[in-house]
């Protein structure tokens, strides 16, 4: 599951897609708020994985993610138990990007 959120208390939104070398899911477009790091109240995003598939979840839209706007998104990826394998906060400006191998059974 990808949680959508924002940096500390800002508001943002964004559209993420999650790719593979098979497939591309996009996530439905969000707007959050108070999100405390994609902690509290972030906008979830589920989608199955195998062992051993590449992923890049990604929002790297030039338009809501340069330095003067104020979108800061922060993500969090977690696995089919609801352990937190990785997080992003900025990778492209102000948006957000997590590169990840996945592990174990699907999920």
């Amino acid at each position: 599951t990808l949680r959508q959120g924002c940096f500390s208390t800002s508001t943002c939104s964004g559209t993420f897609k999650v790719i593979s070398l098979s497939t591309t899911i996009s996530c439905p477009a969000y707007t959050a708020t108070n999100t405390n790091n994609a902690l509290a109240n972030y906008v979830p995003c589920s989608f199955t994985a195998c062992a051993g598939v590449n992923l890049v979840i990604s929002d790297c839209d030039p338009t809501r993610c340069s330095s003067g706007v104020s979108n800061d998104q922060f993500i969090r990826l977690s696995n089919g138990t609801g352990t937190e394998v990785a997080m992003n906060d900025d990778t492209c400006s102000r948006c957000s990007k997590i590169t990840y191998t996945t592990k174990g059974a699907c999920q």
